[in-house]
């Protein structure tokens, strides 16, 4: 029984000697590891430093450069969050815009479910030819024009249904001023230089500002002031405003109207109209004012959508209006 004990117990020494040269070799080998990182670590400081200095030595920054590291810091911080704002703005509109597409394509397709069945049933009524069909025709046709007149409402295409948008202009002498005293039978400006002038950049017609407007709000005629940047229209004789009224033609380089274009008066255009906006200018004393704007390098960039390079941010963005400096 004594030799089993003592071979036990011999056993059991043998065993803590071998557990601890174990530990002691795995204590001995994480301090070398650590002394390995640390290594590694110092020669990463030291090579970050030597970039920021930008020597051949490598130093410490100084606090103007530990300063500097900050604000440059802090801008790119601004730049992001402001880049997350823009972004979630667009996000937005591009969700309002396809909210309006979606309405506006239901609204014309119930505008064409219900106009084409009442337009076929038309066209048997005229093929048939009896008084009975004539008789109904005509009820379908008062369908058909009051679809029409309320779809062209609608879309604002009042000059379809012989009511065109914008204001009537009056004289001082409170004279409502028509198209025919405006214009001759071949559509000339007439000489009457104290209610409209040509203006000389744009070829567009300013009513005088002595003159003030006279608008149809609810069915009802309400006097309103002139203000800056309003024309004449050339086909309606009514006072609209350049913003939403007026594009440019690339091809020609002239301003065509885009609201109340009749059949008659449609210009054929081979290119995208761009959306023109009038120059910025002082309100008070109406001069132009000084801003960033920069004419395109060549003119084949002057379409809709192309890009150009912003003056201010340096970025390259979409063309999506013009202007025109009044020289």
């Amino acid at each position: 029984g004594r030799d089993v004990v003592r071979l036990f117990v011999e056993l059991v020494v043998e065993c803590r000697r071998g557990v601890g040269l174990e530990i002691d070799r795995n204590k001995r080998e994480a301090k070398s590891m650590y002394a390995q990182v640390r290594l590694a670590t110092v020669e990463l400081k030291t090579l970050w430093v030597a970039t920021m200095n930008l020597s051949s030595t490598a130093e410490l920054i100084t606090p103007q450069e530990a300063s500097y590291y900050t604000s440059k810091r802090l801008e790119l911080d601004a730049e992001l969050a402001q880049r997350k704002h823009f972004a979630a703005q667009f996000h937005q509109m591009m969700a309002q815009e396809e909210d309006i597409l979606a309405k506006e394509e239901e609204r014309r397709r119930d505008y064409q479910m219900q106009f084409n069945p009442l337009l076929n049933s038309l066209k048997l009524m005229l093929i048939n030819n009896s008084h009975k069909s004539r008789t109904r025709g005509l009820e379908v046709l008062a369908k058909l024009r009051d679809l029409h007149e309320d779809e062209c409402v609608r879309r604002c295409c009042h000059a379809l249904v012989g009511e065109p948008t914008g204001g009537h202009l009056v004289t001082p002498d409170n004279q409502v001023v028509t198209r025919e005293r405006l214009f001759s039978d071949e559509g000339v400006l007439r000489a009457i230089d104290d209610l409209v002038a040509m203006d000389t950049s744009t070829s567009l017609m300013i009513p005088s500002e002595s003159c003030h407007l006279l608008v149809t709000v609810d069915g009802r005629d309400s006097e309103a002031p002139l203000v800056q940047d309003h024309v004449i229209h050339p086909h309606t004789g009514r006072v609209v405003p350049i913003t939403g009224s007026v594009a440019l033609d690339p091809i020609s380089q002239r301003l065509v109207f885009t609201t109340d274009i009749t059949e008659s008066s449609q210009v054929p255009v081979t290119e995208e109209l761009i959306p023109f906006v009038p120059y910025p200018r002082d309100p008070a004393s109406g001069e132009p004012l000084d801003t960033d704007l920069v004419p395109l390098a060549r003119r084949s960039d002057l379409r809709i959508g192309s890009m150009f390079q912003d003056p201010v941010s340096g970025q390259f963005v979409p063309l999506c209006a013009v202007t025109i400096h009044p020289v």
